[in-house]
């Protein structure tokens, strides 16, 4: 059983597009190219690892329908979100004579959905592409709402544009193929879209969340279902991140800090779940979270790992100052997306990030680590 969440973005006519979620979804991808871009060229984007477990027996159907295809690879990982990597993307599709009667697929994970994001937003400025999330991760949150780019040795996603792919076609089948890790690292950001959006399916994760854990397709279905509805829902009303998408930060001022200090080692739910525990304490602090829902919150973070503990391991002072990077810094002051309820995001003045002075944010660092 399949299903299609549409998106639709009010101020661009053309910016509708389906998401299909399900177990074999990707067997409709060869025809729907034929139906909308039965002249182009494809060029199929994947990691390695993706290429030799999924990609190649897709890569073999889209060839049937007497399509040219070019497959690149990338080498797997965060590294990969660079200007070199993507100069020899681009390279490789200048010498393969792709037009602008081409269309990419990205198919892999966040990484490599980024990556050629922007390269097909920036390839002979703009190229049709879809998104073939692999992972979990890619599946709630990355390959929705067109957000690409790539890394710089200042921070993530420094360079990048908001570009809307065609398509998305996540295929649960594809999650039997990953380790466990990878599933936590997708169930973390799900978890967050619940906590700032949606109260009921933020019990529903929890009260299934040993199954989700346990790999169950269904209900990993269903959690990646309510995720990518809740943000584009989010996505239709804001698209390029001036208000209301900020809320889908939750957890990442203090995850991409963390990230960023570990040298990418971190995987990006582990990062933004660490985030998550540490602004949900400051919303507790600053009055504005209830002592009860900080609690649940840190008691679904232990399950799957991530405790105070973790962030023992973090200077305070570096992290702190690795925050001065992050995209909603105004005016020179960080600021970070509060939770008021399970479910709910702060809102003051209609603005939905607020600057939280270090001073607060190093006390409730000491407090959860017990200093």
């Amino acid at each position: 059983m399949s299903h299609c969440v549409t998106v639709k973005i009010p101020a661009e006519k053309s910016a509708q597009y389906p998401i299909w979620i399900g177990a074999g979804v990707l067997n409709k991808l060869p025809l729907w190219l034929r139906r909308h871009y039965p002249k182009h060229t494809v060029v199929v984007i994947s990691d390695k690892t993706v290429m030799r477990i999924l990609a190649k027996k897709v890569v073999s159907s889209i060839r049937q329908k007497k399509f040219k295809v070019v497959t690149i690879e990338i080498p797997a990982g965060e590294k990969s979100k660079s200007r070199d990597v993507m100069q020899s993307v681009e390279k490789r599709m200048f010498a393969e004579h792709c037009g602008r009667d081409t269309i990419i697929i990205a198919m892999g994970g966040g990484v490599v959905g980024d990556l050629a994001g922007f390269v097909a937003a920036t390839y002979m400025r703009g190229l049709p592409y879809i998104q073939v999330p692999t992972s979990l991760l890619a599946m709630v949150d990355s390959s929705v709402g067109g957000k690409t780019g790539i890394d710089t040795d200042y921070g993530k996603n420094l360079l990048g544009a908001f570009w809307q792919p065609k398509a998305v076609f996540a295929d649960t089948k594809a999650l039997k193929t990953l380790p466990s890790a990878h599933i936590v690292n997708g169930l973390v950001e799900a978890l967050k879209m619940f906590m700032t959006h949606d109260a009921k399916s933020f019990s529903y994760a929890v009260h299934n969340l040993d199954k989700a854990l346990a790999c169950d397709v269904r209900i990993l279905a269903s959690i990646i279902q309510r995720a990518v509805t809740i943000k584009a829902a989010v996505v239709q009303r804001d698209e390029k991140e001036s208000g209301e998408r900020m809320t889908l930060n939750f957890g990442h001022t203090i995850g991409h800090a963390v990230e960023h200090l570990s040298n990418y080692k971190v995987m990006h739910g582990a990062a933004v779940a660490m985030g998550i525990l540490l602004e949900a304490k400051i919303a507790e602090m600053l009055g504005l979270l209830s002592e009860q829902g900080f609690q649940i919150i840190r008691d679904v973070l232990a399950e799957l790992d991530i405790t105070p503990r973790v962030l023992k391991q973090l200077n305070i002072d570096h992290l702190l100052k690795a925050t001065q990077l992050d995209k909603k810094k105004k005016q020179g002051k960080v600021h970070y997306v509060l939770l008021s309820d399970l479910g709910k995001v702060h809102q003051s003045l209609k603005q939905f990030a607020h600057y939280v002075p270090d001073g607060t944010v190093r006390r409730a660092y000491k407090t959860l680590i017990g200093a």
